[in-house]
């Protein structure tokens, strides 16, 4: 298990126009990155300046439970501050995930591709004035 832990660390890499596009809702949105993680991701995420962009954090191994457990979207929405789940907007690359999130009352967005996100993101935020 060590072993497939370091050789995916490796590999992780982050999404440039992703983060950029992150980093531009500053002020217009809250952003909470959840992720089905080991507990080497945080100080991955740390190092990287991922969470210099983000307004918190949710990873499963340090809230021992993970997507698609509906107490996982709880607590993204809890450390973005939204009461209501009809005012957040879940982003994933599993249509699992979505669809849960979908179910709890969030909008949901299949992740294909960046610039499709980042699109659904934005008109989203414009929408709901979500921020």
């Amino acid at each position: 298990m060590a072993e497939l832990r370091r050789y995916l660390a490796a590999r992780r890499r982050w999404d440039a126009d992703l983060v950029a596009g992150v980093r531009a809702l500053r002020g217009r949105a809250r952003t909470v990155l959840v992720s089905n993680a080991w507990p080497e991701t945080r100080p991955a995420l740390a190092a990287s300046g991922v969470l210099d962009v983000v307004a918190g954090t949710v990873l499963s191994c340090e809230v021992g439970c993970a997507k698609p457990d509906p107490r996982v979207y709880a607590g993204a929405l809890r450390r973005a501050g939204v009461a209501d789940p009809a005012r957040a907007v879940f982003v994933d690359d599993t249509a699992g995930h979505v669809r849960t999130a979908r179910a709890l009352g969030m909008a949901g967005h299949l992740h294909i591709d960046t610039g499709g996100a980042l699109a659904r993101i934005e008109e989203f935020v414009r929408a709901v004035g979500a921020g």
